[in-house]
């Protein structure tokens, strides 16, 4: 084993002057520990080359970065490998791999420690969690050579391939779903192509289930105009215990959800946990699996999710628990037309 100070020199960023724009808006990624929440390569603010030196400092590609202050050390860990050179707040601490170490190695050791890094984050002042430097220093990783360290990052790499072609198979689909839905559901093509006279663009057995016309009133007739509401058993919004209370987020293990996450549309898991004692002194609630999640506020305001497991969530969020059989149905109704739902007053979203 090595220490991690041992295999990588530490540095830190900083921020430039706000009021100086000169130094914003430019061509280089500025890592903040928002930006490592769900990172995919972007950042949210870019500085100019006049920052560098003035407030910030940039890195070499191959770096790996951890997130060293900010409220959510108190329920996770966020690190990334950097494939690009990037500029990065005081809040994170950048890790530039020394000669013989792999930074990629250096990443899936670090992620491999989450959970006793997080037993070491501190409270700071008002309930921020920080963590320590001399005690991240001091982590211990294996020590293999250069040969065993590119094999290792080559096995695991493959296996993050593998997931990254899953996710964005599973993004086709969705998308080629949500198509069907809206066709069939919202802008009634099937039924449209009847009355033009077209010839059938589905499978006979689903191309008779569409009626030949609309009515009077534009829906296709014998269909029946209903509010979702009539299709779900509850319908609750969430909440967030206290910050400064750590007895009410650490070492949680009930899902929390936020609406950051909602775009991740298929919701399998949480990225912050509160324990019994938060749920019981907040309003968060439970939602059963199978829910459906709609962001109410913020950048994903609008996005709709549908939880694979039990779970409770913030107050930026309204779920809803379908009826037996109407989960799928609900669902798209809200995946298709999430324009209208992103300027409705939340307490109409039951009535579409």
């Amino acid at each position: 084993m090595t220490r991690l100070v041992d295999v990588a020199d530490f540095a830190s960023g900083g921020t430039p002057s706000k009021t100086r724009s000169e130094y914003w808006n430019g061509t280089i990624p500025w890592l903040t520990p928002k930006d490592t929440a769900d990172w995919e390569g972007k950042t949210t603010d870019y500085v100019t080359t006049q920052a560098i030196g003035n407030g910030t400092r940039i890195v070499p590609a191959g770096s790996v970065f951890i997130a060293v202050r900010g409220m959510s050390l108190h329920t996770e860990i966020r690190v990334i490998f950097s494939n690009d050179a990037l500029a990065f707040n005081q809040d994170i601490k950048a890790l530039l791999p020394k000669k013989e170490t792999d930074g990629r190695f250096v990443y899936y050791a670090l992620s491999a420690h989450k959970e006793a890094l997080l037993a070491l984050v501190e409270s700071a002042g008002h309930g921020t969690g920080r963590l320590p430097t001399d005690q991240l220093e001091a982590i211990e990783i294996p020590d293999f050579s250069c040969e065993e360290q590119r094999q290792i990052v080559e096995l695991l790499g493959a296996l993050d391939d593998k997931i990254d072609l899953n996710r964005r198979t599973n993004e086709t689909l969705e998308a080629m779903a949500r198509a069907l839905f809206r066709d069939w559901f919202v802008d009634f093509g099937p039924i449209r192509a009847k009355m033009a006279g077209q010839t059938p663009y589905l499978a006979p057995e689903i191309w008779e289930l569409f009626p030949d016309r609309l009515d009077d009133e534009g829906k296709p007739e014998g269909w029946k105009i209903g509010e979702l509401q009539e299709l779900t058993t509850n319908i609750c919004n969430g909440g967030t215990p206290k910050r400064t209370e750590s007895t009410y987020w650490k070492n949680g293990n009930v899902p929390w959800l936020t609406s950051g996450e909602v775009r991740k549309q298929y919701v399998l898991e949480t990225e912050n946990y509160i324990t019994d004692e938060g749920l019981r002194n907040s309003s968060a609630k439970w939602i059963s699996s199978g829910s459906i999640v709609i962001a109410l506020y913020g950048a994903t305001a609008g996005e709709v999710g549908l939880t694979a497991i039990k779970m409770t969530t913030n107050q930026a969020i309204s779920a809803l628990m379908p009826r037996d059989g109407c989960k799928s149905y609900i669902f798209y109704i809200y995946c298709v037309q999430n324009s209208i739902y992103q300027t409705r007053p939340q307490g109409q979203l039951s009535r579409i």
